[in-house]
């Protein structure tokens, strides 16, 4: 039989749905005639019908190998690309394809039409999906995705470890960054393993240190001596709130000289020292001061003579001199106290203007009204008061004139005369939250003065405070409904003028726990300023008012 008739034959079998037969016809015309291409098409679309893709594209090949100025090969192998979801190969197989058909050949260049366009629609859904699952991070330059890890890692030291298991290229990233290890807690969660980690991570370069409440006391002498190999001259802040705070820190110092060299930080809980000792502890480049039920033993020390540049200061149920401290450090820029009561020595006996201050702070403080007596601070910017036994006259004395910085004022829980606060108001243009709460027979007043409406009202503008956007009185149990509608009103004619400010309107009033407010009004109150918030009583107090 002639290499003519097995290729007739193999022909007759393809369109007999005979593929296996017609594949060894066209291989027995192939091996009697050398290489046709029409041939190894031929065997290329049986093998396309049996599923058998590869050889199928190997015997479409050989076609564009013994006719490349043919369409043929070129189409096949388009087709047969696109099933596996080649989708480039296909494109760019149908587009040569298209250029070697002939023109007046208008019923095949039009299924090629439709084949491209069919892989255009699958080119476009490929797109869409690789948008929804491509990992756009790693294509990021590796410097910025390290620049991204270390913002992440900067609120949460542990995230290091996190992002060190997503993958072997993010680990491998995160274990060689040692700005991502700068950053020690240490717990009751396997210190000793953590602190190795860390040690090798950041090559013993740690910034800041924290040993917390949890730490295993049995375990202080093993993470001592692993302590010792930090470059204690590069820490930048340390915090113990750990038993024993003050032996620990004896430890590690173990009498060297400058042991803290370059600290800006302090904070330190529970736990006694001397100034002597924190003289020879801690460097004059120190910034930031915390003690927590702390007591600071006054001696013969001259630690505020040492450390003179503190920026922010913050004692809670602790007890030192205050006023040394605030003598020896004029660059005080924000101060909180909170808890305990200051000792009669701490008093300051002369006046003290503090000109960088810019962040009072104090709660449940006793004697503090002889200290603020003798206090100036005229770059305050927010104040807060809250439960301190203090006759309201003794904030004035706080005072300037006018108040162009102070942005925030809150004062709770404390002895207030209407008149005292007016007077605040009145000098406080640029005032944006204003808190009176859990006082009495003074928060009407206060609000007719801020609507305009009584005797105090100011002579420089039309209103007082006009930037005013926070409000809260709540827990003031004799507030009325008329002076409150009277102050958001007057706001509202502010807020309607073309010339005024966008801050002066109201974004926000809370008046929890005022029984005598009329719920009848929340509505009209609710469409004025965006948050409104009048809670009469909680579940609990309601449940014991039923009983």
């Amino acid at each position: 039989m002639s290499q003519h008739d097995r290729f007739k034959e193999g022909v007759v079998c393809y369109k007999n749905g005979q593929y296996d037969k017609a594949i060894e016809h066209f291989t027995e015309a192939l091996l009697s005639n050398g290489d046709q291409y029409n041939i190894y098409d031929s065997r290329a679309a049986a093998f396309e019908k049996l599923g058998d893709i590869k050889a199928a594209l190997l015997n479409a090949k050989k076609v564009i190998d013994l006719a490349p100025e043919r369409w043929q090969g070129y189409a096949r192998s388009a087709r047969l690309f696109h099933d596996l979801k080649k989708i480039p190969h296909a494109a760019r197989m149908v587009q040569l394809a298209l250029e070697r058909i002939k023109p007046e050949d208008s019923q095949r260049r039009t299924e090629l039409e439709r084949l491209q366009a069919s892989i255009a629609e699958s080119q476009a859904r490929a797109d869409a999906q690789l948008r929804k699952t491509a990992c756009h991070i790693g294509m990021l330059p590796v410097e910025i995705l390290a620049e991204i890890f270390a913002l992440d890692v900067t609120p949460n030291a542990g995230r290091a470890i996190t992002l060190s298991h997503v993958c072997k290229f993010w680990r491998r990233l995160a274990s060689e960054n040692p700005t991502l290890w700068r950053t020690l807690v240490l717990s009751d969660r396997q210190p000793e393993r953590k602190l190795q980690t860390w040690l090798e991570r950041s090559s013993c370069n740690i910034h800041s240190l924290h040993l917390t409440d949890r730490l295993p006391h049995h375990q202080y002498g093993s993470l001592m001596g692993a302590l010792d190999k930090l470059q204690w001259e590069r820490l930048r802040s340390f915090t113990l709130t750990c038993s024993d705070a003050c032996g620990i820190v004896i430890r590690l110092s173990n009498g060297k000289h400058n042991f803290f060299s370059d600290l800006e930080e302090f904070e330190v809980s529970s736990t006694r020292f001397s100034d002597k000792r924190l003289e020879e502890l801690l460097p004059q480049s120190l910034r930031a001061f915390t003690l927590n039920e702390c007591l600071i033993l006054t001696g013969d020390g001259g630690l505020w003579q040492h450390v003179t540049r503190l920026s922010s200061l913050t004692l809670r149920s602790s007890t030192l001199d205050i006023r040394a401290v605030l003598e020896g450090n004029p660059l005080l820029e924000n101060v909180t106290i909170s808890g305990g009561i200051i000792p009669h020595e701490s008093i300051v006996p002369q006046p003290l203007s503090l000109d960088r201050l810019c962040h009072l702070d104090i709660q449940d403080c006793g004697n503090i009204s002889r200290l603020l007596d003798q206090l100036t601070a005229p770059a305050l910017r927010t104040v807060r008061f809250v439960g301190n036994p203090l006759d309201s006259s003794h904030l004035l004395a706080l005072f300037p004139d006018r108040l162009t910085e102070l942005t925030e004022l809150r004062l709770g829980r404390c002895s207030l005369q209407a008149f005292d606060v007016i007077r605040i108001l009145r000098n406080s243009p640029s005032l944006i939250t204003l808190e009176v709460s859990t006082v009495y027979d003074c928060v009407n007043k206060i609000l007719d003065f801020l609507s305009g409406s009584s005797s105090e009202k100011s002579q420089e503008s039309l209103l007082p405070c006009p930037a005013l956007q926070h409000v809260d009185v709540s827990r003031c149990t004799d507030l009325k409904t008329g002076p409150v509608i009277r102050f958001v009103k007057s706001r509202k004619v502010v807020l309607d003028d073309s010339e005024a400010d966008e801050g002066s309107s109201l974004d926000s009033l809370r008046l929890d726990g005022c029984p005598d407010f009329q719920a009848d009004c929340l509505p009209w109150l609710r469409k004025q300023i965006k948050v409104v918030s009048c809670v009469y009583m909680t579940k609990k107090q309601a449940k014991t008012v039923k009983r």
